[in-house]
């Protein structure tokens, strides 16, 4: 069991109730923490990244567990250091039908595992889709 330990000295009190979600990062409820001890809960420093799905909207039948989706690439973030420029490139190139006969727009959102969007802190990504004729 790896939860996290808070030691507070003195009359010091940690106000984990209006801290957002910091807390529960730590592993602890909302609460004003009063006196020093163990979280109520693992920690989720991760914020439960832990991997990146890149959808397309030119995407519909694209299959991820097991369920038909929009997602055209996922990257595991356990082997990425966060603050640090990464290149990935897929190793094996899929091709998957779109959903359209003609394009107008393409549009890419990055989410996590739990569906929300993910805010990449106004770091610059490129992404570049090869598409063929049948």
């Amino acid at each position: 069991m790896y939860k996290v330990y808070i030691t507070l000295h003195g009359d010091y009190q940690i106000d984990f109730a209006n801290s957002g979600e910091f807390g529960n990062l730590l592993g602890y409820d909302k609460k004003v923490l009063k006196f020093s001890g163990y979280g109520d809960k693992l920690p989720n420093i991760s914020n439960i990244i832990d991997n990146l799905f890149i959808k397309c909207s030119l995407l519909s039948e694209s299959i991820v567990s097991g369920a038909c989706s929009s997602v055209i690439f996922t990257v595991t973030t356990s082997t990425k250091t966060r603050g640090l420029p990464f290149e990935l490139n897929p190793r094996h190139l899929l091709w998957n039908k779109i959903n359209t006969t003609s394009i107008r727009e393409v549009t890419f959102e990055i989410i996590d595992d739990l569906g929300r969007e993910v805010d990449l802190n106004g770091v610059d990504i490129t992404l570049t889709v090869v598409l063929k004729s049948n």
